[in-house]
């Protein structure tokens, strides 16, 4: 997926680099910083995109042994890491494994709630998505029942209930940084966030 920058497109891909996650870590700030790269870098593990299994994301997550961490990066940085490869692994021990383009990025997700202020606080956010994002199969179920009125808010019945799913889809870096949003709302249960590499 690309994204504009100032009327010209910036491709992402997802890059995986093999080593100590602080390591990589520290080493891309300061690549950035040196190279004077503006361009976002997004480790998938952080901001949820979908990548290792389950317990390889738990060891990436607690840095239990160097291993590979998958990252999305900018076209720029992407070159820089590639140009740099060769000495980065012999200097600091971080190998290059792979470098993907994202072609799309799609994330899906549901929702519920028990009160219509919840229900209406849930779809304009979705309405005031960012330009670029698309939403797909979305499919919502609202009940009002006033015989409820009036029940305790952990009852089995309510008189208002409000349930939803949809796949957002579109530009990899928007899409993170709405999913962020999505995932600060309590009723709203975002999943992992999916890449369609080329």
């Amino acid at each position: 997926m690309a994204a504009q920058k100032n009327n010209r497109r910036v491709t992402f891909y997802e890059v995986v680099l093999s080593g100590p996650v602080d390591v990589i870590h520290g080493f891309l700030a300061g690549l950035r910083i040196g190279a004077g790269a503006l361009e976002p870098v997004f480790f998938s593990l952080e901001e949820k995109v979908d990548g290792p299994g389950i317990g390889d994301r738990v060891k990436e997550f607690i840095h239990v042994r160097p291993r590979e961490c998958h990252l999305i990066a900018a076209a720029p940085v992407r070159a820089l890491i590639k140009k740099g490869a060769r000495r980065m692994a012999q200097e600091i021990g971080v190998e290059l494994v792979s470098d993907r383009r994202v072609k799309s990025a799609h994330c899906p997700f549901r929702f519920h709630a028990f009160a219509p202020r919840y229900g209406r606080e849930i779809e304009t956010l979705l309405e005031k998505r960012p330009a670029g994002l698309k939403l797909a199969n979305y499919d919502v179920r609202e009940k009002i029942d006033p015989d409820a009125k009036g029940v305790e808010a952990y009852s089995a019945t309510h008189d208002y209930e409000i349930a939803g799913t949809g796949v957002l889809s579109g530009p990899v870096e928007v899409l993170i940084a709405f999913r962020r949003d999505l995932d600060r709302h309590p009723l709203v249960e975002p999943d992992l966030i999916k890449l369609d590499l080329a």
